[in-house]
Protein backbone atom coordinates (compact mmCIF):
# COMPACT_ATOMS: atom_id res chain seq x y z
CA UNK A 1 0.00 0.00 0.00
CA UNK A 2 1.03 3.55 -0.08
CA UNK A 3 2.81 5.64 2.35
CA UNK A 4 -0.24 7.51 4.48
CA UNK A 5 1.53 10.90 5.18
CA UNK A 6 -1.42 11.96 7.81
CA UNK A 7 -0.34 8.97 9.99
CA UNK A 8 1.35 12.12 12.05
CA UNK A 9 -1.44 13.55 12.98
CA UNK A 10 -3.37 10.47 14.22
CA UNK A 11 -3.21 10.02 18.56
CA UNK A 12 -1.16 6.89 19.18
CA UNK A 13 -1.89 3.66 20.77
CA UNK A 14 -0.17 3.42 23.48
CA UNK A 15 0.30 -0.81 25.06
CA UNK A 16 2.31 -1.42 28.13
CA UNK A 17 2.75 -4.89 28.35
CA UNK A 18 4.31 -5.57 31.54
CA UNK A 19 4.65 -9.31 32.74
CA UNK A 20 2.28 -8.62 35.90
CA UNK A 21 -0.69 -5.63 34.40
CA UNK A 22 -1.03 -4.72 30.90
CA UNK A 23 -2.53 -0.86 29.98
CA UNK A 24 -3.74 0.72 27.30
CA UNK A 25 -5.01 3.69 26.15
CA UNK A 26 -4.69 6.84 23.89
CA UNK A 27 -1.56 9.14 23.85
CA UNK A 28 -3.92 11.93 23.30
CA UNK A 29 -6.02 11.12 26.36
CA UNK A 30 -5.76 13.78 29.09
CA UNK A 31 -6.51 11.44 32.22
CA UNK A 32 -3.92 10.14 34.78
CA UNK A 33 -4.81 6.46 34.34
CA UNK A 34 -4.95 4.67 31.45
CA UNK A 35 -7.98 3.75 29.81
CA UNK A 36 -7.70 -0.23 30.22
CA UNK A 37 -5.93 -1.62 32.96
CA UNK A 38 -5.73 -5.80 34.06
CA UNK A 39 -3.88 -8.34 34.88
CA UNK A 40 -2.18 -9.84 31.91
CA UNK A 41 -2.88 -13.52 32.32
CA UNK A 42 -4.90 -15.65 30.06
CA UNK A 43 -7.21 -18.47 30.53
CA UNK A 44 -10.20 -20.58 28.43
CA UNK A 45 -12.37 -22.11 30.96
CA UNK A 46 -13.42 -25.50 31.29
CA UNK A 47 -17.29 -25.25 31.96
CA UNK A 48 -19.05 -28.42 29.40
CA UNK A 49 -21.78 -26.31 29.04
CA UNK A 50 -21.18 -25.29 25.82
CA UNK A 51 -18.21 -25.51 23.04
CA UNK A 52 -18.60 -21.71 22.32
CA UNK A 53 -17.65 -20.88 25.89
CA UNK A 54 -14.91 -23.38 26.28
CA UNK A 55 -13.39 -21.92 22.95
CA UNK A 56 -13.44 -18.54 24.40
CA UNK A 57 -10.27 -16.73 25.72
CA UNK A 58 -10.84 -14.84 28.87
CA UNK A 59 -8.15 -12.21 29.81
CA UNK A 60 -7.26 -10.68 33.52
CA UNK A 61 -10.44 -9.33 34.80
CA UNK A 62 -12.72 -11.41 33.12
CA UNK A 63 -11.99 -14.05 35.41
CA UNK A 64 -14.33 -13.36 38.05
CA UNK A 65 -16.68 -14.51 35.41
CA UNK A 66 -16.49 -18.61 36.15
CA UNK A 67 -15.49 -20.73 39.18
CA UNK A 68 -11.40 -20.50 39.61
CA UNK A 69 -11.13 -24.19 39.82
CA UNK A 70 -12.89 -24.29 36.21
CA UNK A 71 -9.80 -22.00 35.01
CA UNK A 72 -5.75 -22.77 33.87
CA UNK A 73 -4.39 -19.56 34.11
CA UNK A 74 -1.74 -19.09 31.69
CA UNK A 75 1.18 -15.76 31.12
CA UNK A 76 2.99 -14.93 27.68
CA UNK A 77 6.10 -14.12 29.63
CA UNK A 78 8.91 -16.29 30.86
CA UNK A 79 11.06 -14.27 32.99
CA UNK A 80 9.51 -11.09 31.61
CA UNK A 81 10.25 -11.91 27.82
CA UNK A 82 7.31 -12.61 25.83
CA UNK A 83 7.69 -16.53 24.86
CA UNK A 84 4.11 -17.39 23.51
CA UNK A 85 2.90 -15.26 20.79
CA UNK A 86 -0.39 -16.97 20.52
CA UNK A 87 -1.46 -15.60 23.86
CA UNK A 88 -0.48 -11.87 23.21
CA UNK A 89 -2.78 -12.32 20.16
CA UNK A 90 -5.06 -12.74 22.77
CA UNK A 91 -4.10 -9.48 24.89
CA UNK A 92 -3.87 -7.23 21.85
CA UNK A 93 -7.72 -8.23 20.57
CA UNK A 94 -8.68 -7.56 23.89
CA UNK A 95 -6.57 -4.59 24.09
CA UNK A 96 -7.93 -3.35 20.89
CA UNK A 97 -11.79 -4.51 20.85
CA UNK A 98 -11.55 -2.23 24.24
CA UNK A 99 -10.21 0.68 22.71
CA UNK A 100 -13.14 0.78 20.44
CA UNK A 101 -10.75 -0.53 17.17
CA UNK A 102 -12.63 -4.07 15.40
CA UNK A 103 -11.13 -3.25 11.81
CA UNK A 104 -7.49 -2.64 10.57
CA UNK A 105 -5.74 -0.67 12.86
CA UNK A 106 -4.82 2.69 11.04
CA UNK A 107 -3.31 4.35 14.08
CA UNK A 108 0.46 4.18 14.76
CA UNK A 109 1.39 1.98 17.93
CA UNK A 110 3.86 2.26 20.72
CA UNK A 111 4.92 -0.68 22.47
CA UNK A 112 6.39 -1.08 25.42
CA UNK A 113 9.36 -4.38 26.19
CA UNK A 114 11.85 -5.40 28.61
CA UNK A 115 15.61 -4.11 28.40
CA UNK A 116 17.61 -6.13 26.61
CA UNK A 117 14.12 -8.12 25.15
CA UNK A 118 15.74 -10.54 22.46
CA UNK A 119 15.34 -9.80 18.79
CA UNK A 120 13.12 -13.05 18.18
CA UNK A 121 10.02 -11.52 20.49
CA UNK A 122 10.54 -8.44 18.94
CA UNK A 123 10.24 -10.07 15.63
CA UNK A 124 7.08 -12.23 16.74
CA UNK A 125 5.51 -9.01 17.72
CA UNK A 126 6.09 -7.40 14.57
CA UNK A 127 4.58 -10.10 12.54
CA UNK A 128 1.49 -10.12 14.36
CA UNK A 129 1.16 -6.52 14.41
CA UNK A 130 1.96 -5.58 10.85
CA UNK A 131 0.45 -8.87 9.26
CA UNK A 132 -2.38 -9.46 11.43
CA UNK A 133 -3.64 -6.20 12.53
CA UNK A 134 -2.73 -4.02 9.47
CA UNK A 135 -0.81 -1.55 11.74
CA UNK A 136 0.76 1.46 10.10
CA UNK A 137 3.47 1.95 12.20
CA UNK A 138 4.93 0.47 15.23
CA UNK A 139 7.59 1.71 17.96
CA UNK A 140 9.04 0.27 21.15
CA UNK A 141 10.44 1.85 24.34
CA UNK A 142 11.96 0.07 27.25
CA UNK A 143 9.39 -0.06 30.13
CA UNK A 144 11.82 1.28 32.89
CA UNK A 145 12.82 4.47 30.88
CA UNK A 146 8.96 4.98 30.21
CA UNK A 147 8.36 4.61 34.23
CA UNK A 148 11.42 6.60 34.73
CA UNK A 149 10.42 9.67 33.22
CA UNK A 150 6.51 9.05 34.15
Amino acid sequence: GSWDLDIGKRPVIVIDNGSYECRAGWSNDTGDKPYLRFKNQISKPKTLISKEIDAMHLIGDEFSLFDASKLHKKTMFDREVVTNSGLLEHVFDYCFSHLGINDQIKNPILLTEAMSNPNQCRVQTNELMFECYGAPAVSYAVDSLCGFYY
